[in-house]
């Protein structure tokens, strides 16, 4: 098998001393040449540090930021902002093409590109860093209604706990246990007692959360009803007056979903 030192010690051994013996002395400009290169990589690299310090929109990028960039400017940004998180960079061609999909969308739209197992994804003029799948909870589970009762939820989206929340759902009305399972589309919530019933895809709107995030909420059901959604949301009508005591969900290790 041919390797990266395989290849270096065949030229050191067999081209090099024809190199030298033909042009002397090429062994110093190349050296030089080489500083040179390693120079200019590190004055691109703290350009690079100081536009991403700039950009920093909570762990995502500023989309308006990276666009008053020059495009060089906008490649080499992205390049070391996605290799500080430890990820391998998409070649320069896939790198150009994916500032030109998120700059070039329109504001309603979702523009991601995959390259092996990672993606960047735009929403809301912000640019994300995700896995090429986000994680979803891809089962329905059942979790009794106890004090010190929690819920895995697998992977990497964190264990529910129950824990003591004045006006929180009404333990006595509860069934023993609840189904903790993910969204299927048209699911509502009356989250004020008084307010009106809407849908969870609008509260999710309205909250911020990430679309590719949204099939990794936890919604709590008694039965047929939707009773909460992990700890963002509760249903009022399942919930005791306000301030009396009552049950929260608390999500240790959520995702980072808005």
């Amino acid at each position: 098998m041919t390797t990266r030192a395989s290849i270096s010690a065949y030229l050191r051994r067999h081209l090099w001393p024809v190199i030298e013996a033909r042009w002397p002395g090429a062994a110093i400009a190349v050296a030089r040449t080489a500083g040179h290169v390693a120079e200019a990589q590190g004055l691109l690299d703290r350009a690079a540090a100081q536009a991403v310090d700039l950009l920093r929109d909570g762990d995502a990028l500023s989309v308006a930021g990276l666009r008053a960039l020059s495009s060089p400017e906008q490649i080499n940004t992205l390049r070391y902002w996605i290799a500080a998180h430890a990820v391998p960079p998409p070649s320069t061609a896939r790198l150009a093409e994916a500032v030109r999909q998120i700059i070039a969308a329109d504001a309603d739209h979702l523009p991601a590109v995959i390259w092996g197992g990672h993606a960047l994804r735009r929403y809301r003029n912000r640019l994300f860093l995700t896995p090429a799948s986000p994680p979803a909870l891809n089962e329905h589970r059942e979790w009794p209604v106890a004090d010190d009762s929690s819920l895995d939820l697998g992977g990497e989206l964190g264990v529910l706990q129950w824990s003591p929340l004045p006006g929180g759902l009404d333990a006595a009305r509860l069934p023993d246990t609840l189904v903790v399972r993910r969204r299927r589309g048209g699911e509502t919530l009356r989250v004020h007692r008084h307010g009106r019933t809407q849908s969870l895809q609008h509260l999710c709107q309205s909250l911020g959360v990430l679309p590719w995030m949204r099939d990794a909420l936890p919604l709590l059901y008694a039965g047929c009803d939707l009773v909460a959604v992990g700890d963002l949301w509760q249903d009022a009508r399942w919930c005791v007056a306000t301030g009396a005591p009552g049950f929260g969900c608390t999500w240790r290790g959520a995702p980072i979903l808005v």
